[in-house]
């Protein structure tokens, strides 16, 4: 009896392990490796950048089905960067500015352009560029330069965020 009881305990044990596999691999935040290549595959994406980066790029995808419009972009926008973009529609071209990511978040920039190029109608064009902060803008949000400095941790960062090249 014991030993029938020490099987049926290692059996719950094998199938409580695998609902927890279940249910992260749900999400794709916390989905395995292989469930975000199942993902890429079912929806033909070629995977580019890291794991983390390439969880970013699916749920961009999934947020840009259906009929793209300016909340749809900015929200591809903010699932790849975690910030904001200025979008307009001016002579047959959709202009996608992105703003600077919150705290220098590192993301692909071109799976922006990558993710909305798919969505956007055959007759428009598309413009995708960096919008980089003006001396108002750092003024307003950073009242010294250490302090600058200090919210965006490393120089290159800093770099980005006010838009020079290193």
């Amino acid at each position: 009896m014991r030993e029938l009881q020490r099987v049926i305990q290692k059996m719950f044990e094998g199938i409580e392990a695998e609902s927890d596999k279940i249910l992260l691999d749900t999400f794709i935040d916390t989905a395995s490796e292989e469930r975000i290549v199942e993902w890429e595959k079912r929806l033909t994406i070629t995977p580019e950048g890291t794991l983390e980066q390439r969880r970013l790029y699916l749920k961009a995808v999934i947020r840009g089905f259906g009929k793209l419009n300016e909340e749809k972009i900015k929200s591809i926008v903010n699932a790849l960067t975690g910030g904001d973009a200025i979008v307009t529609f001016e002579a047959g071209v959709i202009t996608v500015r992105v703003l600077p990511p919150n705290n220098g978040e590192i993301y692909l920039f071109p799976d922006v352009e990558r993710a909305i190029e798919p969505r956007k109608p055959a007759h428009l064009g598309l413009s995708v560029v960096r919008y980089y902060s003006t001396w108002n803008d750092i003024r307003d949000n950073f009242n010294t330069w250490g302090a600058l400095k200090d919210g965006l941790e490393t120089w290159q960062v800093v770099c980005d965020y006010i838009g020079l090249e290193e």
